[in-house]
């Protein structure tokens, strides 16, 4: 616009000397007529020339007023803006790439960028320009940052390549962008993820991710060691292929209530098929993930494996019909028994010592007939008990092996998709039982939670690195509570922890 209004002017100029010229060659001596019409034309034009200055001079304000819009967002843009040449010196840097950098604008400028970067990264700062020049198009790095104060921050560099002159890429422009909190974020997530992927795989019982048709998608090694399968070959088979026929139609209804929502959650009996071929007959809890938009992704299924229960309930069932029988075989000689008596009495009534001899039978019957009742109760109460001690072994392995794990990931800052999944998790998990840490609080109550947790994965071959990893303690702590163990247990120096904790699981 401005060098529109610039020609303009100059061809104004150029056409009023022109007429000029013109005119004042062709006056006569006595052309004051046409000395006077030049003159008001000379005024037209004049006019019209201040008009047209007004307008470059309020056009050249509106260039200026840009210009400063222009170079105030450069500055104050909430990221970083440089220019490099092939060399990845900076030719020039906005006021926020020195901030960002800790390093004034005026210093920056003709130095390496290298010199704000961690060791090691000056390497990848040279690849990244090699990438973007070889393929002609904006390419993003990610580097560390060094400040002049000492900090670090990670930063996002993006380029893209300008040529100079028509004479291929001379220079960068590039934005660089502070990822750190992002970085952070992603770390602590990667952290979350992998102690979820530590408490999925060591947990005490078969947890599994199956999709929507059927197939296993994610088992852990309890789930694989109570089928005989391996943890691949059971992630490439599908649920019904060890599901017992007469079983498929129940869980299928389970199933289909669920994913109408009926239900939220379903827990039932069912049998599994050893890889042996041997029934393993389960306890299953059944709960359905849902994206965040509502729609299913998988069913997180926790099976525990009924088998001592049932010898539990087969070993009553057995003891009641042998108390059943004996009872049946008792009663014709009990009946026998009071015939006799009664006949005695009616054949004896004077004699007093066969008296005697019939209520010593009666007494006799009657201390039998005691016994059994006895006997019965007793098998009728140990029923409750095995219940009862069930009840408490689930009770116990929850509070001091998978409460503490749980609230330590509730702590943490989750994701939708991880605090659904924790929910889950806290939700169901209330019918987990652990036989281990159940005797172990029994056996020796003067144990703590903490050192009750760090015995099981001490049985469970984890090593004290390991174990201070996992529970995000100091190797010193966990190895005074190792101490702690041996010294309440009574162990001697030489004998082997882990092996007589094993005896005792």
């Amino acid at each position: 616009m401005k060098n529109n209004k610039h020609c303009e002017s100059k061809g104004a100029y150029k056409k009023v000397d022109s007429v000029l010229y013109s005119r004042v060659t062709g006056f006569g001596k006595d052309s004051t007529a046409d000395i006077n019409t030049v003159i008001h034309d000379f005024q037209a034009y004049q006019l019209k020339l201040e008009v047209q200055n007004e307008r470059l001079k309020k056009a050249q304000l509106e260039s200026r007023e840009l210009q400063s819009k222009i170079s105030e967002f450069y500055d104050q843009a909430p990221v970083g803006y440089f220019i490099f040449d092939n060399n990845g010196i900076i030719l020039e840097a906005n006021r926020t790439a020195a901030d960002m950098l800790g390093v004034e604008r005026k210093k920056l400028i003709k130095q390496p960028f290298i010199y704000n970067l961690e060791k090691n990264e000056a390497d990848e700062f040279y690849l990244h320009q090699t990438k973007v020049a070889a393929s002609g198009e904006r390419q993003a790095c990610e580097i560390k940052i060094s400040k002049k104060n000492g900090a670090h921050f990670h930063g996002l560099l993006e380029s893209m390549p300008v040529p100079v002159n028509g004479d291929g890429v001379s220079q960068f422009h590039s934005v660089l962008i502070d990822i750190t909190v992002r970085k952070e974020s992603e770390e602590k997530q990667r952290a979350i993820e992998d102690r979820y992927r530590l408490f999925f795989k060591a947990a005490n019982i078969g947890l599994c991710l199956v999709d929507l048709e059927g197939q296993f998608y994610k088992v852990n090694t309890k789930m694989s060691e109570m089928v005989g399968y391996s943890i691949e070959t059971l992630e490439s088979m599908k649920e019904i292929e060890i599901t017992h026929p007469e079983d498929m139609h129940t869980s299928q209804n389970f199933i289909n209530r669920i994913l109408s929502g009926k239900m939220n959650n379903a827990e039932f009996e069912k049998r599994y098929f050893h890889q042996q071929g041997r029934i393993v007959p389960c306890y299953l809890c059944i709960s359905l993930i849902r994206d965040l938009k509502g729609n299913p992704l998988y069913f997180f299924t926790q099976v525990q494996d009924t088998t001592e229960i049932r010898q539990y309930q087969d070993a009553l069932r057995h003891a009641n019909e042998e108390l059943g029988r004996r009872m049946r075989e008792s009663a014709p000689v009990l009946t026998n028994g009071h015939k006799l008596i009664k006949q005695e009495i009616t054949g004896r009534t004077q004699e007093q010592q066969t008296q005697e001899e019939i209520e010593h039978e009666l007494k006799h019957q009657s201390i039998c007939l005691e016994d059994l009742n006895t006997a019965l109760k007793v098998m009728l109460e140990k029923k409750d008990e095995v219940k009862k001690e069930l009840e408490e072994n689930v009770l116990c392995n929850i509070k001091h092996l998978i409460a503490p794990s749980l609230n330590e990931l509730k702590s943490k800052k989750l994701d939708e998709r991880s605090s659904a999944l924790l929910s889950i998790l806290e939700t169901n998990l209330n019918n987990i039982s652990s036989s281990f840490s159940c005797r172990l609080s029994s056996r020796y109550l003067n144990l703590s939670p903490t050192e009750i947790q760090v015995a099981d994965l001490i049985k469970n071959g984890k090593s004290t690195k390991e174990i201070a990893e996992l529970g995000c303690k100091a190797y010193a702590t966990v190895e005074f509570h190792r101490k702690n163990i041996r010294k309440k247990l009574g162990l001697e120096r030489e004998t082997n922890l882990r092996t007589y904790l094993s005896s005792i699981a």
